[in-house]
């Protein structure tokens, strides 16, 4: 029989990333918190180089209207520099993070939703054994919500639903 971890899947908002004593005492707390893994947002840092590459920044329903250029951006930021700063801040606080995208390992897949929101994607699949080989490991998986359709386009997902999805997968 295998080994069972009891897991803790935590979403940290992309609105405070760019706080450095804020992510630091979020991932003091997480070091406490035994085997863990963390998918965070970006939104704040997706507007800002957005409306810098004078791209649209529109939401509807709480989602990003997320067109072909702006795909672009979303993966750009989420699977790097917000990506990396949960990565720094856990690894300063003494877990052993790596970071990935839904892309990587092909750990994340979706479909694309309905209703005009061009690249945004429901999660369809959580491949958990990559995750839970991680954590086995010793390793803190730190997500990007970016995740692939069937034809491999990266679409945009909700940190907070892609957190339940991977939650519900660990289960």
């Amino acid at each position: 029989m295998g080994t069972v971890l009891t897991v803790r899947v935590v979403k940290l908002g992309g609105n405070e990333l760019d706080r450095a004593d804020w992510l630091a005492a979020c991932a003091s707390a997480l070091q406490a918190a035994g085997p863990v893994v963390v998918v965070h947002g970006g939104g704040k840092a997706v507007d800002a180089l957005s409306r810098r590459l004078g791209l649209p920044v529109e939401k509807r329903d709480g989602l990003r209207v997320t067109t072909p250029e702006v795909a672009e951006v979303v993966e750009l930021v989420l699977a790097g520099p917000a990506n990396r700063a949960v990565v720094v801040a856990l690894r300063r606080a003494g877990l052993d993070a790596v970071g990935l995208s839904g892309v990587d390992g092909g750990l994340l897949t979706a479909r694309q939703l309905a209703g005009g929101f061009g690249q945004v994607g429901a999660i369809t699949e959580v491949r958990a054994s990559l995750l839970q080989s991680l954590l086995l490991a010793g390793l803190t998986p730190v997500v990007a919500p970016v995740a692939p359709d069937a034809s491999g386009t990266p679409l945009n997902v909700n940190a907070d639903d892609a957190a339940a999805a991977v939650a519900a997968a660990l289960r």
